[in-house]
């Protein structure tokens, strides 16, 4: 039995994976070799290829991916993931040793067996089938068979190229233009089996948002903890901005998503208005003070220091804001406080930790008392009797 998996690089790039043996049988008696092999997208020439060995006992792998953050093909199962180094730098060099500008295609990472196909590869070929038909047709029909097939939960990351994603989005815009009914089912499925890389969430929250699709922005952020671009974080504290308690659990889950201070805070100088980062850190001074919520206290304090920074000026020039910058300023200086004597006392204990008692030197000389007892000396008389007695003898 063999699976092969595969992944797009850059829209340039192919990676296969084949991996021999299958699922149910995972205690092998020898370690099972994954084959890596990378091509140009369309071409059949192998540029690099290398041997993965694989844990003994272990499930084999059902997923290949591609970090481009930091630059490692990821091979992975349920438990297990191997990350083997594959730099942009070496790609590039690559594609200029090679220099074919084929165009870029649909690629799936289909899972299959040498002699007949199993149901999840099936599922896979239905779906890239119907993504090719509607983006060369976006008639009534083709338009159906993908909200059919699309019914399937499967798992969609990082197999579809730029391309392909920038392609079927523009369908979806224009049914939405077209008021199609089926739009918030499509994309709600291709939003929850991953469809959409990093690069195309902000096309994608801007479709969402101007077309009051807010079930789906709610999926995309709450319903999958990953790391989203910039801008579209910073719309989302936009919502999180408002009053009450959804306002607030919504900012909640949008805290448990990594985020970069430097570039955020960029981008919400800009799209953030100085009433909405107001309420904002207010809300956060709140969520810190709450002790339920003390797991969050470091991605609070990082992003009120982040909107402090982007919002300085604007608040300087906005009086309805200076109440509320008040009692921040208030809760930071006590927190500084705080912290200082947090930092006194941990100097304290670090000093006395390191201070030894000094031990009693030991002296050149002792000084003992010495006691001596007295005794009567003998009589001159007894004395010359000895004498005496020793010269007779």
């Amino acid at each position: 039995m063999t699976q092969i998996l595969r992944c797009v690089i850059e829209d340039r790039f192919c990676v296969t994976g084949i991996v021999r043996g299958g699922q149910k049988s995972l205690r092998n008696a020898k370690p099972s070799d994954i084959s890596l092999e990378l091509r140009q997208i369309d071409s059949d020439e192998v540029l690099v290829s290398k041997s993965l060995p694989w844990p003994t006992g272990e499930e084999l792998p059902s997923k290949i991916k591609y970090d481009s953050k930091d630059e490692v093909l990821l091979v992975q199962n349920r438990t297990t993931l191997a990350k083997i180094p594959l730099r942009s730098r070496a790609l590039k060099a690559l594609g200029e040793q090679n220099k074919k500008n084929t165009p870029a295609g649909p690629r799936i990472a289909s899972t299959f067996e040498e002699n007949d196909q199993d149901d999840k590869s099936e599922e896979y070929a239905k779906v890239m089938a119907a993504i090719r038909d509607v983006i060369s047709d976006s008639s009534d029909a083709k338009w159906k068979k993908l909200k059919k097939v699309m019914t399937s939960k499967l798992e969609l990351s990082s197999l579809f190229t730029a391309t392909v994603q920038a392609q079927l989005l523009k369908v979806i815009e224009s049914k939405t233009a077209s008021g199609d009914k089926d739009v918030q089912a499509v994309l709600k499925s291709l939003v929850a089996s991953d469809f959409f890389g990093y690069k195309m969430l902000n096309h994608v929250h801007s479709l969402c948002e101007s077309s009051s699709l807010d079930a789906i922005i709610d999926d995309l952020v709450l319903s999958h903890p990953i790391a989203l671009p910039e801008k579209t974080f910073v719309k989302c504290l936009k919502k999180a901005a408002g009053s009450g308690e959804k306002s607030k659990n919504y900012l909640k889950k949008l805290l448990d998503l990594p985020f970069e201070d430097k570039n955020t805070a960029a981008v919400a100088g800009t799209i953030l208005s100085s009433s909405e980062a107001a309420a904002l850190i207010g809300h956060l001074v709140e969520m810190y003070k709450d002790e339920e919520e003390s797991q969050r206290h470091g991605k609070v304090l990082s992003l009120l220091s982040l909107l402090l920074d982007s919002h300085s000026t604007h608040f300087l020039n906005d009086p309805q804001t200076h109440d509320a910058m008040l009692e921040a300023a208030s809760f930071i200086a006590a927190m500084t406080a705080l912290t200082g004597t947090f930092a006194d006392l941990e100097c304290t204990r670090k000093a006395r930790g390191e201070i030894k008692l000094a031990e009693p030197e030991t002296p050149d000389f002792q000084i003992r008392t010495v006691r001596l007892e007295v005794r009567n000396s003998p009589s001159a008389d007894v004395k010359e009797q000895n004498k005496k007695e020793a010269k007779k003898k």
